[in-house]
């Protein structure tokens, strides 16, 4: 994982901004689970939120009819403000080792900057330093409204430590993230996303 993989552009769009929410986090051998800045995922039913598998190879997060090992959404509870404070150690709801993480809400008028290893795809092939092309602008507004999914390098699958979030280019129906409009000359190299609304565990 990395810190501030995901970054909030704008957060009130004239609505104002709904505040963070604290969930508890279940202790584990190496910690934290969550950094600032990464996906959280939270299951129906479950007391505590986990960093949202991205896995490696094939597959992508977060779907909608599509969670985690099962056939429902990939429910989520927003993007992490704090890293987790889990022990090593407890193990249990009601020992020390739970810890806890603020979390901004999965929210509509909220979107947010993730970095994407896409470069082709979004900005015509430009390379660093290059997005201010006017080409990359072209290629970039062509992906606006496109449904996608986080990819997580270098991690080693769901639930587990390790890697980095970004932003993949494949359109699907039920892929749960949103391309939106982005001045790449202000932001080179980002691409600016939402998230869809049934991904929101309260939304069921």
């Amino acid at each position: 994982m990395a810190l501030n993989d995901i970054t909030i552009y704008s957060k009130d769009n004239g609505t104002g901004y709904p505040g963070d929410m604290t969930y508890n986090v279940q202790t584990a051998t190496t910690i934290p689970t969550i950094l600032a800045g990464e996906p959280v995922y939270h299951g129906l039913g479950s007391a505590v939120v986990v960093a949202l598998a991205s896995g490696t190879g094939a597959i992508a997060w977060p779907h909608i009819g599509d969670a985690l090992g099962s056939t429902n959404n990939s429910y989520m509870a927003g993007v992490a403000t704090t890293t987790s404070t889990e022990n090593s150690t407890g193990g249990s709801m009601t020992t020390s080792g739970q810890g806890s993480v603020s979390v901004t809400p999965i929210d509509e008028p909220i979107t947010y900057l993730i970095s994407t290893l896409l470069t082709a795809t979004y900005f015509g092939g430009l390379q660093t330093g290059q997005y201010v092309c006017p080409t990359a602008q072209q290629a970039y507004d062509a992906m606006v409204g496109q449904r996608v999914t986080f990819a997580r390098t270098a991690g080693v699958g769901a639930q587990m430590l390790g890697g980095t979030y970004t932003i993949n280019a494949t359109d699907g129906t039920g892929n749960g993230l949103v391309v939106e409009a982005l001045d790449v000359l202000k932001f080179p190299g980002k691409v600016r996303f939402s998230f869809r609304g049934a991904l929101s565990y309260r939304s069921n």
